[in-house]
């Protein structure tokens, strides 16, 4: 059996030489599937957006200290990093979840790859500089109605976002991936990617 991409993305499952077509259809991704990402500001209390900057600065901190191990070491594996980083972290900052400690290592050692992929030679560290941190189903949950819950230093935080038409017409036709956090302006915002 032949399978070939068209332009569009779709798979064609060619006859075979017995001469019959299977009776599935098989969809992959291209290079032109086209993921829209939509931001929106979130609402939040003093105490609530206090807890989420904190968050994104421990991530942020997690990233850079793996870095520098990373930069050491050269090995790009999750265990020895984890061996080198995590108790070392967590004793540092004891209010700090797990999750944000091991997203900061996943986070670093996906951009190590993709540099290593691009051939991209590690002259100097990597630095994060921004505060922002990649959402999964460990730290963020959607609750429905426009309220999602987030972890914080001290318990989970439960807000909503600032609406708007465009991002209430892609809620109700698409589904989105895991979100970002992210920091503009003093404000911070949620990035949320549709597919």
């Amino acid at each position: 059996m032949f399978v070939s991409p068209d332009l569009c993305g779709k798979v064609h499952v060619l006859k075979n030489s017995l001469g019959f077509t299977p009776c599935f259809s098989v969809s992959i991704m291209s290079k032109d599937f086209t993921m829209l990402t939509y931001n929106a500001k979130l609402e939040l209390s003093q105490t609530q957006k206090e807890g989420l900057l904190r968050i994104m600065a421990w991530e942020r901190d997690s990233f850079n200290q793996s870095a520098k191990i990373l930069f050491e070491i050269k090995d790009l594996g999750i265990m020895p990093l984890h061996k080198a980083l995590y108790k070392k972290f967590r004793e540092e900052n004891p209010n700090c979840p797990s999750q944000v400690v091991i997203k900061g290592m996943q986070s670093c050692l996906g951009a190590h790859r993709t540099a290593r992929a691009n051939k991209v030679a590690w002259k100097r560290l990597f630095v994060k500089k921004n505060l922002s941190i990649q959402l999964d189903k460990r730290i963020f949950t959607d609750k429905g109605n426009g309220i999602y819950s987030i972890i914080s230093p001290d318990k989970r935080i439960k807000c909503g976002i600032i609406s708007y038409p465009k991002i209430q017409e892609m809620f109700s036709k698409y589904t989105y991936a895991d979100p970002k956090l992210f920091v503009r302006d003093g404000d911070i915002y949620i990035s949320f990617p549709f597919i």
